[in-house]
Parts: structure tokens; C-alpha cells; sequence
């Protein structure tokens, strides 16, 4: 196509965009619209696309993808997608959004005396052998846990943005605790039909992150997948180390993103307008997944065909900076509770899962 249309065609057509977008074609610059010449304060056409696109960016052979990188300083979420030879950016810097209200994030104590309620209802329909309060009960339970994800999301999501989120990495062996989250996950998979396979190296590969938010992080990026998914899919689990990085990418064979939706996955300030109901498929996990990633110095690159699956990739640090390390006491992520596990499955999971007593 590029041949049909030459450079000033193609730098025409986003002319107009309020977007900042950038071309390259051959890893060089071939044009920045006006938009990405304000944004960045610079024209780097004809420059080599190294001089603004980190390596993550530039090595992916995707034709499409979204990702986040620091560009010119400024953290942004790119929307990548070819046309002909040319490889087109849509930068987006996000501004702090204004989240969901801040009665509803802070505290997920508040969600103790719901749960009472909600377990005395299930001991009370148990006990009186009626189907129909026995149904009412699994809704309520399931409520509680879909609650319990979003307000957890959401409370994670501010804390980033506020630089308030408690940070306590520690060394962790990556194989063991993958292991350890995917047996869980596999359970509840097999049950609705779906596969869910892994491919861990053998021994162990120590590397340092905070258990509890990698854990929310991948839970995320999980349910996600397994949401895309129906009766006779797979997910399958991959991680990798390199010398300074370490590599989680799940892969799923179901109905993949939209387009229209696949840029803007990422889109945290959308949070306002989603109730709990809404938040599980509109991207709200996979904004948390992201932040939770570039804490630990690392970033998620998404790619995605409607009809052909999606592949999300993990980027981790191995090593954390001096003074991000060690600097809280290790927290007690080995005893891991229930509560964490179904909260993140709490909107893949259905009534009938709360019915069998899987979940309690």
C-alpha cells in the first residue's frame, strides 16, 4: 500500500487528528502529525525509530498491538498497527483520571459485614434444603466476590496513580509461584471446558516482585483471557528469562479484541463510567495489570485478531533498583487465602459454580 501511497499521503491522512501519531518505515521516522510534534516538541523525521521506541516496541513483529513506553520522559500508551512497509504509533499520554469515588476505594474492611450477611444467607439455605434460596445465596456470594475484584482494582489503580500503593518486593522463585497460581486457575478452567496449559523452565528462577501485586496482575491478565474464552479453547502459559528480564505471556485461542477496542485497553480513565458488573471485559483489569507491571520497571504488550485469539506478554526486571528491594518486611504471601483467588476469578466463574460448593 505504501507503494500506492507515498509518505505525504500517509502523514495527510492523520494531518487533522487531535492524536499524536508517528510513521516509520525501515526503522526510521518517515512523519510525526502535528498532534506528536506539539506533544513531543520535536521532528525527528528521518532519524532512526531507536531515538524515541524502546526495544520492546521496535522488536515486536505484530501487525498490530498496544503497549506503554517512556517516550521524550513521558510515559504513553501505544496503539501499533501496519500499513504497507509503514508502522504506525498513536501515542495517548494519560492524564491522572478521575477514578471511581473515593467512598467506595479505600477500604476493603468495609466489605466484612456484606460478607457476614452473605455467609449466614448460605448456612441458612443450606440448612433449610431450599433450591431456590439455595440459588439466591450463590448469587449473593458471587456479588460479594465480583464486588470485592472491583473495589481491589480500583483501590490498586488510585494507590498507583497516587503513588500511595504499599510496594513489598521480595525474592521469589517465579517457576514455584507460577505453578502454584495456574493450579488454581486450571480447576475452575476445566470445569467451564476450557484448557489451560503451561510451559515453565525446569529448577527455579529467583527474581524480585512484590508476590500479592503480581499475583492481582496476573489474575488479571487470566480472567481476561478465559472471559474471551468458550467451551473447547485454551490458554496457554508461557515464562521465559532473559539476562536482565523475566517473561510471562498467556496466550488464548478465543474470540480474540475488536480493533476499536484493542487500543484503548488500556484506558484506566474509562474507570468512572464502569460499574462492577461492567468492569470485568471493558479493560479495567488489564489498566491495573499495566500498572502493576511498570512498577516493577517492566511493561504488557497486547496483540489481538477478532476470531484469532490474544496474546498478552509480561516484561519484568529481574532486579529491582537499589532501594526498592528489601525495603519492607516480606509479607506473608505464601499462606494465601481463598478470598484473593475467587475475587479474581469472580467474573469468569458463574452461579453454578457458587451451587456446587467449589466456592465458599
Amino acid at each position: 500500500m505504501s507503494d500506492i501511497f507515498p509518505t505525504e499521503a500517509i502523514a495527510a491522512l492523520f494531518s487533522l487528528t487531535d492524536s499524536a501519531v508517528i510513521g516509520t518505515q525501515n526503522q526510521r521516522i518517515a512523519f510525526l502529525n502535528p498532534a506528536a510534534r506539539r506533544a513531543l516538541a520535536c521532528d525527528d523525521v528521518g532519524r532512526p525509530a531507536s531515538c524515541l521506541f524502546p526495544a520492546h516496541v521496535l522488536q515486536s513483529q505484530a501487525r498490530e498491538f498496544v503497549t506503554s513506553a517512556e517516550i521524550r520522559g513521558r510515559r504513553a500508551l501505544l496503539a501499533v498497527t501496519t500499513l504497507g512497509t509503514f508502522r504506525l504509533y498513536t501515542l495517548h499520554f494519560e492524564a491522572k483520571p478521575e477514578l471511581v469515588n473515593p467512598i467506595f476505594v479505600p477500604q476493603l474492611d468495609t466489605l466484612a459485614s456484606f460478607r457476614l450477611v452473605a455467609d449466614y444467607f448460605s448456612h441458612y439455605a443450606e440448612t433449610a434444603d431450599d433450591p431456590k434460596l439455595t440459588r439466591y445465596s450463590a448469587e449473593l456470594m458471587r456479588f460479594y466476590y465480583q464486588f470485592h475484584r472491583w473495589i481491589r482494582n480500583a483501590s490498586t489503580l488510585s494507590a498507583l496513580h497516587d503513588g500511595t500503593l504499599p510496594f513489598q518486593p521480595t525474592p521469589v522463585d517465579c517457576v514455584a509461584f507460577l505453578e502454584s497460581v495456574l493450579t488454581d486457575v486450571r480447576y475452575f478452567a476445566e470445569i467451564h471446558g476450557i484448557t489451560l496449559e503451561s510451559d515453565l523452565p525446569e529448577g527455579a528462577l529467583l527474581c524480585e516482585f512484590d508476590a500479592g501485586l503480581i499475583e492481582q496482575m496476573l489474575m488479571n491478565i487470566l480472567v481476561n483471557s478465559l472471559l474471551h474464552c468458550d467451551k473447547g479453547d485454551r490458554v496457554h502459559v508461557t515464562l521465559s528469562s532473559g539476562k536482565d528480564r523475566i517473561y510471562f505471556t498467556v496466550y488464548d485461542t478465543g474470540s480474540g479484541i475488536p480493533p476499536h477496542k484493542l487500543a484503548t485497553v488500556f484506558r484506566s480513565y474509562a474507570v468512572q463510567s464502569l460499574s462492577p458488573a461492567e468492569a470485568g471485559g471493558a479493560g479495567f483489569g488489564l489498566a491495573v495489570a499495566l500498572g502493576i507491571a511498570e512498577k516493577h520497571g517492566g511493561t504488557i504488550l497486547v496483540e489481538s485478531s477478532e476470531g484469532a485469539g490474544t496474546s498478552v506478554r509480561v516484561l519484568l526486571e529481574k532486579k529491582l533498583p537499589e532501594g526498592d528491594a528489601f525495603k519492607c518486611m516480606p509479607p506473608v504471601y505464601q499462606a494465601r487465602q481463598n478470598t484473593a483467588l475467587f475475587s479474581g476469578l469472580a467474573d469468569f466463574l458463574d452461579v453454578k459454580d457458587f451451587q456446587s460448593g467449589a466456592v465458599e
